[in-house]
C-alpha cells in the first residue's frame, strides 16, 4: 500500500495537519492560562500576607475585571477580595462580595480559627443577610394553577324587565359559573393571581301572539368571559390550611347577549350585540392541602360585573301589543356575590 492510498487525499492531509496544530496550540495555551489564574490570586495573596492591603485589592479587582480568574478560582479570588475590602475599611463592599460568595457556593464558611476577628466580623454579617434571604425564599409559595366551579349572582334585571313584557321572569336563571386560574408568587406572603371566568345566564317569555309578525316563544342568554388580575395576601399559614384576601379586575369580555324568536311564527331569527364590560372583585379563599402539591380551594367574594347599554339605541320590541318599551340600552349585569370550589396543583420549588 503507498503512501496516496494510506493518508488518503491531499485534503485530509491538510485536516490531519490542522488538528495537529490545534492540539499543539491547547496544550500551549492551557497552562499560561492556568498560569494566569493561580498567579493573580498568589499575587494578592502575597500582597496581602505583607501588609499591602490595598495594592492586593487592585489586584484581584483587576484580575476579575479581565476575566483572569474563572471557575474554582473565582470564589477563592473573591474571598480574599472581600477580606481585603474588610482590611482598608471598606465594610459594605466587602459584606456585599461576601454575600456573593455564599450565593455561589451556599456551603461556604470562613475559617474562624485562622482569620481575623474583623474580617470574620463582616463575613458573619453577610452570612445572617443570606441565611434571611433563604428563609424568605422557603416561605414563598410555588406558582400554582387552579380549576374551579361556582355560584354566583346573575339576576340580569334590567334586561329581565324587557322579558316580563312577554311573560317572562323578571329575573334570568343564572347558571353556576366556571374558571382557571394561574399563580405566581412575587414576594413572601403576596402573589399575583391570573383567572379566566365564565359566566351564563337565560331567560324566556311566555306569550304566542299570532296576531302579530312577531310570534313564538322568545328565548334569551347572556354570557360574558372577564379576564382577571388579582393581588393575594397570604394571611394565614397554618400549614395545612391557608387563608388569604384579595382584589383586582380586568376587563369583562364577550359580554353577548341574544334574543331569539320566530317571524310570522315560522323563521327562526335573534338579536344580538355584544361588547366589552367592566369586573372588579375582592374577597377571602381558604384552602387545604391534601398533598404538597395539591390542594381544595374555596372563596367567597364580591363583584362587580356589568356592560352597560347593550342593544344600544335599538328600538326593537317584538312585544308591541303590549308595551312601547324596547329591547334598547340594557345592562347586562352579574355583578353581587361569587362562591367558588376548586382543585390548585402547584408547580415548580
Amino acid at each position: 500500500m503507498n503512501r496516496r492510498t494510506l493518508l488518503g487525499s491531499g485534503t485530509l492531509r491538510a485536516l490531519a495537519g490542522a488538528c495537529l496544530v490545534l492540539f499543539a496550540a491547547v496544550a500551549v495555551i492551557s497552562p499560561h492560562v492556568a498560569f494566569a489564574q493561580a498567579g493573580a490570586v498568589a499575587q494578592a495573596q502575597s500582597q496581602y500576607d505583607s501588609g499591602r492591603f490595598a495594592e492586593a485589592l487592585t489586584t484581584l479587582q483587576n484580575a476579575l475585571a479581565a476575566g483572569e480568574v474563572t471557575g474554582s478560582d473565582a470564589i477563592g479570588a473573591r474571598v480574599l477580595l472581600a477580606r481585603c475590602q474588610a482590611k482598608v475599611g471598606d465594610v459594605p463592599a466587602a459584606r456585599k462580595t461576601f454575600l456573593q460568595v455564599l450565593r455561589l457556593d451556599p456551603q461556604f464558611r470562613l475559617d474562624e480559627v485562622s482569620t481575623p476577628p474583623d474580617e470574620v466580623a463582616v463575613f458573619r454579617e453577610a452570612l445572617r443577610a443570606f441565611e434571611g434571604e433563604q428563609a424568605q425564599a422557603s416561605q414563598r409559595i410555588p406558582a400554582s394553577i387552579t380549576g374551579f366551579y361556582g355560584i354566583g349572582s346573575g339576576a340580569n334585571e334590567d334586561i329581565g324587565e324587557y322579558v316580563a313584557i312577554g311573560g317572562g321572569d323578571k329575573e334570568f336563571d343564572n347558571k353556576p359559573f366556571f374558571g382557571i386560574g394561574v399563580r405566581f408568587p412575587v414576594a413572601p406572603k403576596w402573589s399575583v393571581d391570573l383567572e379566566l371566568q365564565r359566566f351564563r345566564a337565560t331567560n324566556e317569555d311566555t306569550v304566542v301572539v299570532p296576531i302579530e309578525v312577531f310570534s313564538g316563544h322568545g328565548t334569551y342568554e347572556l354570557t360574558a368571559t372577564p379576564l382577571v388580575l388579582s393581588v393575594v395576601y397570604l394571611a394565614h399559614d397554618g400549614g395545612k390550611f391557608r387563608a388569604s384576601v384579595f382584589a383586582g379586575g380586568g376587563p369583562m369580555l364577550n359580554c353577548y347577549a341574544e334574543d331569539k324568536f320566530t317571524f310570522f311564527g315560522v323563521i327562526p331569527l335573534k338579536t344580538t350585540d355584544s361588547k366589552v364590560g367592566a369586573y372588579f372583585h375582592g374577597g377571602i379563599e381558604g384552602e387545604y392541602l391534601v398533598h404538597p402539591k395539591l390542594s381544595i380551594v374555596a372563596r367567597a367574594l364580591g363583584r362587580y360585573a356589568k356592560a352597560s347599554k347593550m342593544f344600544e339605541d335599538t328600538p326593537f320590541t317584538q312585544y308591541a301589543a303590549y308595551s312601547t318599551a324596547t329591547i334598547a340600552n340594557r345592562d347586562l349585569d352579574f355583578s353581587g356575590y361569587g362562591l367558588t370550589l376548586g382543585l390548585r396543583g402547584y408547580v415548580g420549588y
